[in-house]
């Protein structure tokens, strides 16, 4: 008895393996014919709307830089740098010049949607930034003003318009004190502060005291 249940277990198998190994053919055939098209469609969902969204790279900025300041300084030569942002991460940046007007380019840019850029300068110790330029569907070229001021470190001009003095308490028995200060500059120059850098170019601006 013990020989004859292996024997049909044996055969069983047997059978079962048969059946598994004559049905993979067929199988096969009617899967692949499923897969091609599948694969072709990934490739042309996901492909497409990267080259689409780069939008060419033949968009061109430009730009004006203007010193606001009465009988302010040159802004020939004046070193402006492009940052480019995909989706509000930067992948590059590069720079150009000035000319003798104070004009500036930049060439072959990306137009898609999804691109943006911003235009950093400084300028007598003064950092200045623009807004975010984009192109719309179709265009080509944008327009771009730079406005700076001379430098003063001087602090006659700063005032407090305001302040207001918030207070926070939280679940610790502590509170949390914020003041916010409103300052205006009633002059047309920029304000740089004096000393020292303390974090990279940027000097400390307004004192405790001044405040």
């Amino acid at each position: 008895m013990k020989n004859l249940v292996h024997g049909r277990l044996r055969e069983e198998s047997q059978r079962f393996f048969v059946a598994r190994h004559r049905r993979a053919p067929r199988n096969n055939i009617r899967i692949l014919p499923l897969l091609i098209p599948l694969v072709v469609s990934f490739v042309l969902l996901f492909s497409t709307p990267a080259a689409a969204q780069d939008g060419g790279a033949t968009g061109v900025i430009n730009g004006e830089m203007v010193n606001l300041t009465k009988g302010g300084g040159s802004v020939v030569g004046q070193t402006i740098t492009l940052k480019t942002s995909l989706k509000d991460t930067e992948t590059g940046q590069s720079t150009t010049k000035t000319d003798a007007s104070g004009k500036f380019e930049f060439k072959g840019l990306a137009t898609g949607k999804d691109y943006s850029y911003a235009a950093n300068l400084t300028y007598q110790d003064a950092e200045y930034s623009s807004d975010p330029v984009t192109f719309s569907p179709g265009e080509q070229t944008k327009p771009l003003k730079m406005e700076v001021y001379d430098a003063t470190s001087s602090d006659e001009g700063i005032r407090i318009m305001a302040s207001h003095t918030i207070f926070r308490p939280d679940m610790k028995n502590t509170m949390q004190v914020t003041e916010v200060f409103i300052i205006t500059n009633e002059t047309d120059k920029a304000f740089v502060g004096t000393g020292p850098a303390l974090i990279g170019n940027q000097k400390k601006t307004l004192s405790t005291a001044a405040a």
